[in-house]
């Protein structure tokens, strides 16, 4: 694992791999588009429209970064799928489904690293994030799936008891301000945890 050099470790990010504009863009954008073509045609266009939107954000990612990322890749393939599906069944719930079926897939993967012994966190965000003890990466690996299953039990609630335009209003307008909260909640315990050059069998108890 890389540590972070005196001389960088002002400039270095506190939150991993938080590139705002390019998150906006990514996740914001085609869910705009969502919402817009929900309003002007229903679910279903768009859903169409939301597919079609999400190909154009990762495209333009990959223009800007010459470089497909194995999350918004990941993203886009679940959104084609479970969009696809939605159209050709006329069945409105499974792209409603999708979040809680992505968000409780991660949170499983990160629970089943946990009860393994294996930090999938850390192994994810190794490049962008050094903290100075696995007790830490534990506990941030607690708190994302806490989080993650938060997502999951509100996505439920959201598309089982309330109309289809409140299910898009949320998922346009409170997940991702739910998510930037969630990550700047977190800059307190990364400041206080992140590594300059821990010193070898150094392991301070988060607090």
């Amino acid at each position: 694992m890389d540590a972070i050099s005196q001389n960088r470790e002002d400039t270095a990010p506190t939150v991993p791999a938080l590139r705002l504009k390019e998150r906006l863009t990514y996740e914001f954008g085609p869910l705009v588009a969502f919402f817009i073509g929900n309003q002007v045609g229903g679910i279903f266009v768009g859903t169409g429209i939301f597919m079609g939107a999400t190909v154009l954000a990762l495209l333009a990612n990959f223009l800007r970064e010459r470089r497909l990322p194995v999350t918004p890749l990941a993203s886009t393939l679940v959104v084609l799928a479970f969009g696809g599906a939605s159209l050709l069944a006329e069945e409105a719930w499974i792209i409603m489904v999708r979040p809680s079926v992505m968000n409780g897939f991660y949170a499983l993967v990160l629970l089943g690293g946990l009860i393994a012994g294996r930090l999938v966190l850390r192994a994810v965000m190794h490049r962008s994030l050094v903290l100075s003890s696995d007790r830490a990466w534990r506990v941030l690996t607690r708190r994302a799936i806490a989080y993650l299953t938060l997502l999951v039990i509100l996505n439920e609630i959201t598309w089982r008891y309330f109309p289809v335009d409140v299910w898009v209003a949320f998922k346009t307008f409170a997940v991702l301000p739910m998510n930037l909260a969630f990550i700047a909640a977190q800059v307190p315990f990364v400041r206080r945890h992140r590594a300059a050059s821990p010193a070898p069998g150094d392991d301070p108890a988060p607090r």
